[in-house]
């Protein structure tokens, strides 16, 4: 895995088709459907797809470092924990004119067990989206102390971000609540896909700041470069 670099553009086209993964798995069903192939089974199969992705491409940055960091392991954890609830999810949601699932009582063990995982790896994915991806949360390491929103934003009224935190958890919350209550499956698809474009829009913005920084510490390392090597000739003593 050391030869396949991962660039910032497949991270954002993989996160992209993680939430577009309903809309793939109803075509999908859909034409097994018209074919007359066994298709409930397989739902799983196609939802997990993108987030195998996404999982290889964690693993292939991580080991593609240097000196790797235990973020990108978190990371490819994040996404291995979301195939356990997208197939007990198969199995606990109610049936529906997309989907055809099997439908389990909400007393029965596996849907404890899935309202467990799903709501552990629905707060670490937003966890994630906030410190990481977003970089909204830092830590104030001189006061001991969270910083809600970082001191460099693009958007100058700090209320974009408070909309975004809050969309992104409700429509997180949605999907869950799809399994608790009937919600139309279109609807759940386009919430989720509202709430991947508002992620993108803010994980662009971090990834600019971020890059930003970057490249003025390297043009400031050069210029003192280059200013030290300026000096250095002009107090060089001439050979005699």
């Amino acid at each position: 895995m050391k030869n396949c670099p991962v660039y910032f553009s497949d991270v954002l086209v993989a996160d992209i088709l993680i939430s577009f993964s309903g809309v793939f798995t109803s075509i999908g069903v859909n034409l097994m459907r018209i074919a007359n192939l066994p298709h409930s089974r397989y739902a799983p199969f196609i939802t997990s797809i993108p987030y195998l992705i996404r999982l290889k491409q964690c693993l292939c940055d991580y080991y593609a470092q240097q000196h790797p960091h235990t973020s990108k392991l978190v990371n490819a954890f994040k996404y291995a924990s979301s195939i356990p609830v997208i197939f007990l999810g198969h199995y606990t949601k109610q049936e529906s004119n997309a989907i055809v699932f099997n439908s389990v009582t909400k007393g029965d063990l596996v849907w404890h067990l899935w309202l467990l995982l799903a709501m552990c790896n629905s707060a670490f994915a937003f966890s994630w989206d906030l410190v990481m991806d977003w970089g909204l949360v830092r830590m104030d390491a001189a006061h001991d102390a969270f910083i809600i929103l970082r001191k460099d934003l693009y958007f100058s009224d700090s209320l974009y971000y408070i909309a975004a935190v809050g969309v992104n958890g409700s429509l997180r919350l949605l999907k869950i609540g799809s399994h608790l209550y009937h919600v139309h499956p279109m609807c759940v698809d386009v919430a989720e896909i509202v709430r991947r474009w508002i992620w993108v829009v803010f994980r662009f913005e971090h990834e600019w700041i971020k890059r930003s920084y970057s490249n003025t510490d390297i043009e400031l390392q050069q210029q003192l470069a280059a200013f030290s090597n300026t000096a250095n000739e002009h107090h060089s003593v001439p050979d005699l």
